[in-house]
Order: C-alpha cells, then structure tokens, then sequence
C-alpha cells in the first residue's frame, strides 16, 4: 500500500470524521509515519473535490482533513485506478455508491 493508498484507508476509517495529522499517525488500524502529512497535502491539492480540509480548531495551523462523499461520483473517475481500488477495499459497509 502506498503512502497515498494508506492516507484514503485510514480517512475511510471514519468517514464523517475530521481527521488532524495526529489522529491519523496514531490512527490503530494502519502504520502512517510522519510522511503522512505530505502525503494527505498531495492528495487535497491533486482531488479538491474529494479532500475536504478545514483549519484545526488547536491553534496550531495545521489541517484537519476529511473525504467529501456527496460528491463522489465527481472525483471517483479522476482518481487512479489504485485509489479507486483501495477506496473500494476501505469502505465502510453502510457506504453505497449508488
């Protein structure tokens, strides 16, 4: 997995949350190293309309970010077949493309 493909898995772990770098280092499910801030800045600026990101609420200038899903069928054909695939293996069951 990708460091991008593990960013998408691990925002899909709660999809209604906003995730802050920290939360998603220290996340339980998947290993992210400290690249993960990198990575979820790429992905936010390649795919706006997927990455939503707002300022954290703890004052220290940093992101907090979130997948946007009332819009997916506008950035699901953009994204490479590996984060297609990786966001298809993630999901959480209760989520439907419809």
């Amino acid at each position: 997995m990708t460091q991008q493909e593990t960013a998408i898995a691990i925002l899909m772990l709660d999809t209604n949350k906003y995730w802050h770098v920290e939360d998603m280092l220290n996340n339980g499910t998947y290993f992210a190293s400290y690249k993960i801030q990198a990575r979820i800045s790429e992905l936010a600026l390649q795919y706006p309309e997927m990455i939503d990101r707002q300022m954290s609420s703890k004052g220290n200038r940093q992101h907090m970010y979130r997948i946007r899903w009332d819009n997916w069928r506008d950035f699901m054909p953009k994204l490479t077949q590996e984060l297609r695939d990786c966001i298809a293996d993630n999901k959480p069951v209760n989520l439907q493309f419809v």
